[in-house]
């Protein structure tokens, strides 16, 4: 794909020099990455390598597991559930951007059943965060089980759930088209609020999925301009009538940025139908996601989440880039 921009997204945090730097693995640093010179080719505003030595030549510490009441607890749909949970002031704080998760636990489990979770909103007067997730497997079942005024283990603050996020950050005063599908509509709220507040004119297409619910009302209501319900898959493929849609809508309205909070088949369609456009019309359209890559400790360690090609490992729990990129070499 040639010149790739990318940083890592926890580059200069609480959080950095982390343990990859300690086996010369750092993401963005070549002094720790076993190479001969620094080069500094994707300079993320602080010297890491500086950092690191100040630091005693040792990573800082990882994230913390955090003890917090179940606030309230509400099922929405077929498999759905809606938690509000007391969480410190530091995380609160820290949860705020778009990409912002946690990991969720029962906490009699033990940390194998961490699973990773989207913020969908903050309330930092009542240190709160709001999360949905979707009862599927063991994990989940387990979190299920806790009820209102009992203990859930947070570990946090992760921030990389959005991949193009400098896409969302950087527009203003443009269109853009926000796809969103089933639990998508979850992680689809911090970037709604982002790209509203820099003046934004926001279309949205929402597929209430196989749960056939809408939960995200209000907030439409408030950051939204254009609404559009429609099935994104027919019978397991992609609808033809959503790609109409999209086609007309990219086109029509001169979008600049499409966000999509689906499954990767659907990003990857998308992500094609952008590319025809693009062709036909000369236009140039960024793209932004969710991150769907699995994750298990989401510090870059246990390989969960490694995109490889060739040589080329990237750690997607904490590499930030262009999913036009990523996920395209991801089909090779």
């Amino acid at each position: 794909m040639g010149y790739q921009v990318y940083k890592c997204i926890d580059a200069g945090t609480e959080f950095c020099p982390c343990h990859l730097s300690e086996n010369n693995q750092c993401i963005l640093c070549s002094a720790l990455q076993d190479k001969d010179k620094c080069d500094c080719e994707h300079w993320s505003g602080v010297c890491i390598y500086q950092r690191f030595i100040e630091n005693g030549k040792k990573a800082t510490e990882t994230r913390k597991y955090y003890q917090c009441d179940i606030v309230k607890k509400d099922k929405i749909g077929k498999g759905l559930l809606k938690l509000i949970i007391k969480v410190p002031e530091y995380l609160s704080d820290r949860l705020t951007e778009p990409g912002s998760f946690v990991f969720l636990k029962n906490p009699s489990d033990k940390v194998t059943f961490d699973v990773p979770i989207a913020v969908m909103e903050v309330n930092r007067k009542k240190c709160t965060i709001t999360v949905v997730l979707k009862i599927l497997g063991v994990k989940t079942k387990r979190i299920e089980q806790l009820m209102t005024g009992e203990k859930i283990t947070v570990k946090g603050p992760f921030w990389n759930g959005i991949l193009g996020l400098r896409h969302i950050k950087n527009l203003k005063d443009s269109t853009v088209l926000v796809i969103a599908r089933g639990i998508g509509q979850a992680p689809m709220i911090p970037p709604l609020k982002e790209l509203y507040n820099n003046n934004n004119k926001i279309i949205t297409i929402i597929d209430k999925g196989k749960e056939g619910v809408e939960f995200i009302r209000p907030y439409l209501d408030r950051f939204s301009h254009v609404n559009i319900y429609t099935s994104v898959i027919d019978k397991g493929i992609g609808s033809r009538k959503f790609e109409d849609v999209f086609k007309n809508i990219v086109v029509h309205d001169k979008v600049s940025l499409v966000h999509c909070d689906t499954g990767d088949f659907i990003i990857k369609k998308v992500m094609r139908y952008i590319k025809e456009i693009e062709k036909e019309k000369g236009l140039n359209i960024d793209f932004s996601c969710c991150n769907n890559f699995k994750m298990c400790c989401g510090e870059g360690i246990c390989g969960c989440c490694t995109n490889r090609r060739d040589s080329n490992i990237k750690r997607m729990c904490k590499y930030q880039g262009d999913p036009k990129d990523i996920l395209e070499e991801c089909e090779h």
